[in-house]
């Protein structure tokens, strides 16, 4: 009986250098802005709970802001640019 290894060590070294170079940050990217899309449902979750019966107003004033390669920053905001009474300012106390 003989056995024959062989390795490619070399070849599977460039594979995971390229994942890491460019499939890595798409990942992050990715999993933050999914992230960010998941708190703005249980924001929006909790204020159907906690609040007597919110308008569509209060409901739909968080906004997501998807993350980037370049900043590697994903958040929740506030809507702006409304006219009348900016979510922010009754919401945020």
């Amino acid at each position: 009986m003989q056995f024959d290894i062989r390795s490619n060590v070399v070849e599977v070294s460039r594979w995971l250098d390229d994942v890491q170079k460019k499939q890595l940050p798409f990942a992050t990217v990715l999993a933050m802005t999914l992230t960010a899309k998941d708190i703005k449902a249980e924001e929006i979750s909790v204020m159907k709970r906690v609040f007597d019966r919110p308008t569509p107003y209060t409901l739909n004033a968080l906004a997501v802001k998807p993350a980037k390669k370049s900043t590697m920053v994903a958040s929740v905001e506030f809507k702006e640019g409304f006219t009348g009474t900016p979510a922010k300012r009754f919401l945020n106390p």
